[in-house]
């Protein structure tokens, strides 16, 4: 899989772009509309009725620029938390690592105790550090489908926004 931050980036800025001529053609609506009521006010009605609807042409075009914007946006909000659950995901699973080992190195004390103290000691470490081993592994699991989960409504948010308005 690509980096999901770097996959965040481009549709961060193919949002802003989208969000810029969205407001664009906002603008250039409002600037269409206003001429034309302008035109009929001099009594011109039939030089304003083209203007009407290039400007409803104009604001349909800014409607879907925007909505581009929104879905690209969520896509990078995505992409981001895909990184963010593969970086804990990482971190989950090193730490369960490590408690495996804490386990077995409280086993092997365990199998050298001397003392019933030091067999109760160990063997409490032990038990501490498998449990604890296995949370991290299923926490580590549940973080790798949270990952593929928000990758794949991200690939879905940008399949939507190529195709919006088309």
């Amino acid at each position: 899989m690509d980096d999901p931050q770097h996959r965040a980036e481009p549709d961060e800025q193919a949002a802003a772009e989208e969000r810029a001529e969205g407001k664009q053609l906002y603008g250039m609506g409002e600037n269409l509309e206003t001429t034309a009521d302008n035109l009929r006010q001099m009594g011109w009605g039939d030089a304003a009725a083209p203007l009407e609807k290039t400007a409803d042409v104009a604001y349909h075009a800014g409607f879907v620029d925007m909505q581009q914007s929104e879905l690209l946006t969520d896509a990078a909000k995505h992409w981001r938390e895909t990184a963010d659950d593969l970086d804990q995901q990482s971190k989950a699973s090193g730490s369960a690592f490590v408690a495996h080992a804490t386990a077995e190195a409280a086993k092997d004390q365990l199998a050298h105790a001397s003392s019933e103290a030091e067999k109760t000691q160990a063997a409490t470490l032990s038990a501490a550090a498998a449990a604890g081993q296995t949370a991290l592994e299923h926490r580590a699991v549940e973080l790798g489908q949270e990952a593929q989960h928000d990758a794949s409504t991200a690939i879905a948010d940008e399949a939507k926004a190529r195709g919006f308005g088309h």
